[in-house]
């Protein structure tokens, strides 16, 4: 009866493991980030919703969080992006060129946005 009953004792505390790591799984998965989220000159993550916080900019589709955009406006830099300098389209048909320009050498993020 004793080897029964460790048998058994075994088996609760190996169904109690497994809940145990279940649990853990499933609460700690799911809370990570992607790079993507962070801004490329700060490198802070840009804050929840990312579309309403950073902007995506079509010279170099690069992610620029607000605070950068804020800072780089005020240092004076008013028509061009603040991480490769370039300056902004004025219309929607330098914009595609750009986003096309990006496309034609690879950009995965252009490619996406189109």
């Amino acid at each position: 009866m004793s080897n029964e009953a460790a048998a058994a004792q075994s088996a609760v505390e190996s169904a109690d493991q497994a809940a145990q790591s279940l649990h853990h799984r499933l609460t700690a998965s799911g809370h990570e980030r992607p790079e993507g989220d962070r801004c490329l000159i700060c490198f802070d993550l840009i804050e929840l919703p990312v579309l309403h916080h950073s902007k995506l900019n079509a010279c170099c589709m690069k992610r620029v969080c607000d605070g950068c955009i804020l800072e780089a406006i005020q240092r004076g830099i008013y028509d061009s992006c603040p991480f490769c300098r370039t300056p902004f389209p004025t219309d929607g048909a330098s914009e595609l060129a750009m986003i096309q320009k990006r496309v034609d050498k690879g950009d995965v993020e252009a490619i996406f946005h189109l």
